[in-house]
């Protein structure tokens, strides 16, 4: 009685043969052998992550497979989905310890529709869908996009706090009348690393408006590694020292 109102349809007495799916609307995928599908995880692991469906995929805990996630309710190789040579994507489950529901029904092996919804486990859930490339694209490009404004939007604030910070160390020298030795260190050291995080604001807003351009051109490496390595070196622990070496004027083409 509990798994039938889990379910919502009557279960057999034999757990290894559960119910077929109801006849879902929409029809099959067959859409071309060119066409590909996508999963979209809308619960559990993952949250949000899309996965590129081609001709065969195999979703558990194992790293031989082709989609993973760390979910302790997955079995190693939990379920795969193929195509068939009709051209149809198939959902089997591949003798799973937590079983596999297609649209809340448990599966052992059915033809997919776009819109479909797979749990695996009691986490998991993925909703079957089309692969659009320009519509990837253009999310790509949102994403992108965002980035930039959030990048532009830090690297101003970041600006406007290191003014303040210059601003009330200039004010403390100017009323410090005796020049007290460890005040004045003190003051030295703050001016010195608000100069060095308002050099790397400048390169934090280039780096973000190329990259929202999607800007191509000319770019050094050379340069380029000086600048990571300048980057790091502020993340690091100043004993680490960081070497480089690389051609002077290293020029290549790509996004700067």
């Amino acid at each position: 009685m509990y798994l039938e109102e889990f379910f919502g349809v009557p279960i057999s007495d034999d757990v290894t043969a559960p119910p077929p799916a109801k006849p879902r609307r929409g029809g099959t995928v067959r859409s071309g052998a060119a066409e590909h599908a996508r999963l979209v995880v809308l619960a559990g692991d993952q949250l949000g992550r899309r996965f590129l469906v081609q001709n065969k995929e195999t979703i558990g805990r194992s790293d031989e497979a082709t989609i993973v996630f760390d979910d302790t309710e997955l079995s190693r190789h939990h379920a795969r989905i193929c195509r068939d040579p009709q051209g149809d994507y198939v959902l089997e489950d591949l003798d799973s310890s937590n079983g596999t529901l297609l649209n809340g029904v448990p599966v052992t092996r059915s033809v997919l529709a776009y819109g479909d919804k797979i749990q695996l486990g009691g986490n998991l859930v993925l909703v079957f869908s089309r692969y659009d490339l320009v519509e990837e694209q253009l999310l790509q490009r949102r994403r992108v996009e965002l980035f930039g404004r959030l990048g532009a939007g830090v690297a101003h604030d970041l600006n406007n706090m290191l003014t303040v910070i210059a601003s009330a160390v200039h004010g403390i020298r100017a009323c410090d009348k005796d020049g007290d030795p460890e005040m004045v260190d003190w003051l030295d050291d703050l001016e010195s690393a608000t100069a060095r995080a308002a050099a790397l604001s400048p390169r934090l807003l280039r780096c973000v408006q190329s990259r929202s351009r999607g800007e191509r051109g000319d770019v050094d490496l050379s340069n380029l590694c000086d600048e990571v390595c300048e980057l790091v070196r502020h993340a690091l622990d100043c004993s680490i020292n960081i070497e480089r070496d690389i051609q002077p004027s290293l020029m290549v083409v790509g996004q700067a």
